[in-house]
């Protein structure tokens, strides 16, 4: 750091500060103070003036490419693999066409225009949303990281999101299902009554259903631990959606399947394998078992992932507390589990009609 230095002159002590400015066009600097103090002071200022005008210039260079770059190459260690996929492949398209858009001018008229070009081309709400949310992170994450001065598209907002209701069995059509699935799938076939059983009894997704080992069933406490799912479009083992284990309840009807079916396979096997020693592949298995058996069963057609929300749902009506229920499907915040109450609207109505306490 440069000090003022003391000299002597005819007409009385000085403090001179001499140095050269930095850059292309150098030259040397000096000034003359009667106070120390104001020579100290001069030097501060001009050394914080040229850090914030460096500064100025940084961010001019700055471009949604280079802030684009920055995110994905501090966060990606930090993303599960399908987050990860999902941004890149959003990314990817709006770089091409964007990439060199100076930071700021990636602001909130620029997503409003993005949001209109992509609902034109006919995108759900859903799917404009994640583009622009992802433009919307980078510019936080920038922000936070000092590199920006503020947010240029703070404020911008979701557009709403209109989902299709969730559907789910009543528990006279789970039984209808089971019962036509436990006499159909025997021997060399009893994985595939097994699968169905344990997605409804226990709620959990299809990765997670395929990414079972043998040592996540503890039949000592009566629990399947899920700590990680096959990812269907990579068949690659990851972490659970959020990354958390979790437990979830072994039943003593599960109990009695699995310790029959997993007997002499090693702790470290997937539960369910094709004859090859693969992982099951879920556009197979729903193809070939689940929507035929769908058809031939006679109940009403939903998706495999309604066997998650069935389990759910029935546990709810079952009174099992909300707190349990989310720990079991493995929701982050209460209110998506809250959800399933709503499902049961009717059911709530008859509760009206039977359950009646009074003086």
């Amino acid at each position: 750091m440069y000090k003022p230095k003391k000299i002597k002159l005819k007409s009385g002590i000085k403090w001179e500060v001499s140095f050269h400015t930095r850059g292309r066009d150098s030259k040397r600097l000096r000034r003359r103070f009667d106070k120390k103090i104001d020579a100290e002071n001069f030097i501060r200022d001009y050394f914080k003036e040229e850090k914030s005008a460096k500064a100025d210039e940084l961010i001019t260079n700055l471009t949604f490419r280079s802030e684009a770059e920055y995110w994905l190459k501090i966060r990606k260690q930090e993303l599960t693999i399908t987050h990860l996929r999902r941004a890149k492949g959003i990314l990817d398209k709006l770089l091409k066409s964007y990439g060199s858009l100076p930071i700021y001018e990636v602001n909130n008229l620029f997503l409003a225009k993005l949001r209109s070009k992509l609902l034109k081309q006919g995108k759900a709400a859903a799917t404009v949303n994640r583009w622009t949310n992802t433009v919307t992170v980078i510019l936080n994450f920038s922000y936070r990281n000092n590199r920006i001065k503020f947010n240029p598209a703070a404020g911008f907002g979701m557009l709403k999101e209109f989902r299709s209701e969730m559907s789910f069995w009543e528990k006279e059509e789970v039984q209808s299902f089971l019962s036509y699935a436990n006499n159909k799938h025997t021997e060399s076939r009893r994985w595939i009554y097994i699968a169905y059983l344990i997605a409804l009894n226990t709620g959990i997704r299809a990765g997670e259903l395929w990414g079972l080992k043998v040592k996540d069933i503890n039949f000592e406490r009566n629990f399947i631990n899920i700590e990680r799912q096959l990812l269907i479009r990579d068949k690659i083992i990851a972490t659970t959606k959020g990354k958390n284990i979790r437990k979830v309840p072994l039943n003593n009807i599960l109990k009695e399947e699995l310790k029959t079916f997993i007997q002499g396979k090693e702790n470290e096997e997937l539960i369910f394998q094709t004859q090859n020693h693969t992982p099951i592949s879920h556009a197979t298995f729903r193809g070939r078992y689940f929507l035929p058996d769908l058809k031939k069963s006679g109940v009403r057609v939903i998706r495999f992932h309604d066997l998650r929300h069935t389990a759910l749902t029935l546990m709810v009506e079952q009174g099992i507390n909300l707190k349990v229920v989310q720990s079991i499907a493995g929701h982050a915040d209460i209110q998506t589990t809250m959800k399933y109450v709503h499902l049961l609207g009717d059911s709530i109505e008859q509760v009206a009609n039977v359950f009646v306490l009074s003086s």
